[in-house]
């Protein structure tokens, strides 16, 4: 299955219009209230960053694995939410019975569609591509580096994301 680039921006885009978000760092506690997702916190093992079990009658407890720094798990709950609003009807499952998506070192090799498709909801949903733009031309006077680490800081992010984020977005010319 090809990763659906744009759905994955479009569903960022309105979640924060409707939950009337105007600026970073994007209040992802806030987000999920809203969509009436747990969120629980504990150390797993490994390099498992986090998963999602979302439930028959709609609801989703999404696991964080508490071990990683703030903006690795700030990432990762909002790649599990993009799992969450956009591959709901098609089935995660460990078993039958356990509808499941995890996010571990594979999941940013862009060799998964639905891996792809969270990663890409992840960034459109926590450094916005309106709020950026924006951002981005207030720090115009500085260094694109220097420009960069105020942006992750602000955005809540690591810096390699917001690196990511500005390139793909083809703001530095």
């Amino acid at each position: 299955m090809k990763a659906r680039y744009q759905l994955a921006r479009r569903k960022a885009d309105e979640l924060i219009e409707s939950c009337k978000i105007k600026s970073a760092p994007i209040p992802l506690e806030k987000i999920t209230k809203r969509l009436k997702i747990r969120v629980e916190y504990r150390p797993f093992s490994g390099e498992l960053s986090g998963m999602v079990h979302m439930s028959e009658d709609g609801s989703a407890v999404i696991g964080i694995n508490d071990h990683h720094y703030p903006n690795r798990k700030r990432f990762t709950l909002a790649h599990e939410i993009g799992h969450y609003l956009l591959h709901a009807e098609e089935g995660f499952h460990i078993d039958e019975k356990s509808p499941i998506a995890f996010r571990d070192e594979n999941s940013g090799l862009a060799n998964d569609s639905w891996e792809v498709e969270a990663n890409q909801f992840a960034a459109a949903l926590l450094m916005p591509e309106k709020f950026l733009r924006e951002d981005f031309r207030k720090l115009s006077h500085k260094s694109a580096e220097d420009a960069i680490d105020d942006l992750a800081d602000k955005y809540e992010v690591s810096t390699q994301a917001m690196s990511f984020r500005v390139q793909a977005l083809k703001m530095l010319v």
